[in-house]
């Protein structure tokens, strides 16, 4: 007889076979529900969050000043953080040193004409009346939270934040 609740025939047997159907159907709802975690996992990880995509790209705005970066970034892989801007000439581009000991710059284009450091920063200056475009290309040697206050042309503060998987 068929049950209209679980929809499983249940037989009666003469052979001495406990099926533990109530444990049959446990476990079948169990399964589902993996199955609606997985799918759930891998539409989070098509959208970006566990690297480029929609849920990572992220982007700020400081007076003319626009930067795009990932928020979500994994161990030893290349991101990059685009500066650009709508008017003004960016001279300098400044980085806390923290920041820099848990990415590690590979390559800023257009190159840097001179860089310094100072106390909390290293400051890279730009040559040039129309540099309005900066990109950063960086790779993570550390986990976990990274927070750090960009400085575009010692004024101009611009806020990244960074999760890194291993």
């Amino acid at each position: 007889m068929i049950s209209p609740a679980n929809k499983i025939e249940r037989i009666k047997s003469t052979l001495q076979i406990k099926e533990e159907i109530n444990q049959h159907i446990a476990g079948w709802k169990i399964q589902r529900m993996g199955w609606v975690f997985i799918f759930g996992i891998m539409l989070l990880a098509l959208l970006g969050l566990f690297g480029e995509g929609i849920l990572s790209n992220e982007t700020k705005k400081s007076g003319d000043i626009t930067t795009q970066y990932d928020r979500f970034i994994r161990y030893d892989s290349e991101t990059k953080v685009l500066i650009v801007s709508n008017s003004a000439h960016m001279a300098t581009v400044s980085l806390p040193q923290d920041y820099l000991k848990k990415l590690r710059s590979i390559r800023i284009i257009p190159e840097p004409d001179a860089n310094d450091m100072s106390t909390d920063y290293v400051n890279y200056n730009f040559k040039g009346s129309e540099n309005k475009m900066i990109a950063i290309y960086l790779v993570p040697k550390a986990y976990g939270n990274i927070d750090a206050t960009m400085l575009i042309n010692g004024m101009d503060r611009i806020v990244l934040h960074h999760f890194i998987y291993p």
